[in-house]
């Protein structure tokens, strides 16, 4: 299979700490233990003061000078370097001096802290936001389902990654996972381990969201989960750059939703564009941009991936022949698995054959649509059209010589059994010479008329040769 490439969000960019280490943050004007300095910074009034030590007892928000903006989150156990108090907006907080990564100044509010050290709960190794439309399924660590499904949109810690059925999970606690397909990376990364954290603060069962992004009702179904939130809304901002996000080149058309949808720059921020709903447009690839997946539509003009949807598959006949070891069934999103009756993965035997009744592409993938909605990698199996899968019918062994009988200085055309002509590298008809010998495989019979095969899928009408079989 085709790995997952997981884009992971700059240090800068990252919207929860990761890890309950201390926080180093120097301020912008060093003072002296001794002298208690007052000065106005945004909306706040900080006093500096001598440093002091704090733990976090409990999840804190990080906040900008306006005391209202959330830059990040601090987990349980993280040790703090107090730079001093301030008043924003009537509130007390603690200053925290400035990020030397961000160049931005920032405070917490003087509550759920502790002056003596903390223990750490289970660090998070990573924020992952479902994309999948279908949601994504939860399954334990043999790849058997156990009912319950994240909703798509939200948001959840991972605590590591497995690799279940030939395919990369994230653990979200416990014997809980997601399939990597159906989600995106948004915050830190997954471990590469393969041996994830087996509990949540010492539990061993339960999940943990990450943020509620814009919908607050974003749950799961059969289980309860604790909330650790920021403000998404920042993300973009803090990612923003003059030069652009990378782009995975793909080609194809989208199709927007049930509801209009505005075009976002590079930076994620809106423009005053706007594309009507249900309207279609060529993109030409995607982009990652504070954490969200967006389709570009041409130069910078981008798309958020929930707004729209790749047009529907194209109706193809033939068939499949499995290629790989085993080629795993997808629903048409390209990422939910399939799964038997049993809960397990659906997959396809190495040789086995199937129908297909149309392609569909998503982004840079081909997937075949093998009927019921469900899809296989293109990458897993080997496709014939209906003449390849005809001509193989009629095909029968024959083992010889023939010597080409046409117009001196003249060739006669080798052809696919789909009727095409086979081309050189440069593009000109691929011909066989008068007079020349090629050794014979097979032979078919399309209305009557008799092929020979030359290896692949490479045949020459027998009307223009002499053939001598070989013993």
């Amino acid at each position: 299979m085709k790995k997952q490439v997981l884009r992971f969000a700059s240090a800068a960019a990252t919207a929860l700490a990761l890890a309950p280490t201390a926080v180093a943050i120097s301020g912008k004007n060093p003072v002296s233990a001794a002298t208690n300095t007052t000065k106005t910074i945004g909306n706040a009034t900080v006093t500096t003061t001598a440093t002091s030590t704090k733990y976090v007892a409990s999840p804190v928000s990080v906040y900008a000078s306006n005391g209202s903006r959330i830059v990040r989150t601090l987990l349980k156990g993280t040790k703090l370097a107090i730079k001093g108090t301030a008043l924003i907006g009537g509130k007390s907080f603690f200053y925290l001096g400035t990020n030397s990564t961000t160049d931005e100044d920032e405070f917490v509010l003087n509550t759920n802290l502790s002056d003596t050290p903390v223990s750490p709960d289970v660090v998070a190794t990573g924020i992952v936001k479902v994309t999948a439309t279908d949601g994504a399924q939860i399954v334990n660590k043999n790849g058997v389902a156990n009912g319950q499904q994240l909703n798509s949109g939200s948001s959840w810690k991972i605590f590591g990654s497995a690799t279940i059925g030939g395919h990369q999970y994230f653990n979200v606690g416990g014997d809980q996972y997601v399939y990597a397909g159906s989600v995106i990376v948004t915050s830190g990364s997954p471990d590469t381990s393969n041996d994830p954290v087996q509990t949540i603060n010492g539990t061993g069962a339960g999940l943990l969201k990450a943020e509620p992004n814009n919908s607050t009702s974003a749950t799961t179904s059969g289980s309860t989960a604790s909330s650790t939130t920021k403000d998404s809304s920042t993300a973009a901002t803090t990612t923003s750059t003059t030069v652009g996000p990378t782009i995975t080149p793909a080609s194809g058309k989208i199709q927007i939703g049930n509801a209009a949808t505005v075009v976002f720059d590079q930076n994620g921020d809106s423009t005053n564009k706007v594309l009507n709903a249900g309207s279609s447009w060529k993109y030409f690839g995607t982009a990652v941009i504070g954490g969200l997946t967006y389709y570009n539509v041409g130069g910078n003009q981008f798309v958020r991936q929930s707004a729209a949807t790749v047009d529907g598959p194209t109706a193809l006949s033939g068939q499949v022949t499995v290629s790989a070891t085993r080629a795993y069934v997808f629903k048409s999103d390209g990422a939910t698995p399939v799964l038997k009756s049993n809960g397990t993965i659906k997959a396809l035997g190495a040789g086995s054959t199937w129908k297909v009744f149309a392609e569909l592409q998503l982004g840079n993938r081909i997937l075949y649509d093998l009927g019921g909605g469900q899809y296989v990698d293109a990458s897993d199996v080997a496709y014939k059209s209906p003449a390849e899968v005809s001509a193989e019918a009629n095909t029968t062994a024959k083992s010889g010589i023939a010597t080409i009988n046409y117009v001196p200085g003249y060739g006669i055309q080798v052809w696919h059994a789909d009727s095409t002509m086979v081309l050189n590298s440069d593009g000109s008809a691929k011909k066989l010479m008068n007079g020349t010998q090629w050794k014979i495989f097979n032979q078919r019979i399309v209305d009557g008329h008799t092929y020979y095969g030359l290896g692949g899928d490479q045949w020459i009408d027998s009307s223009y040769v002499s053939f001598h079989a070989l013993n």
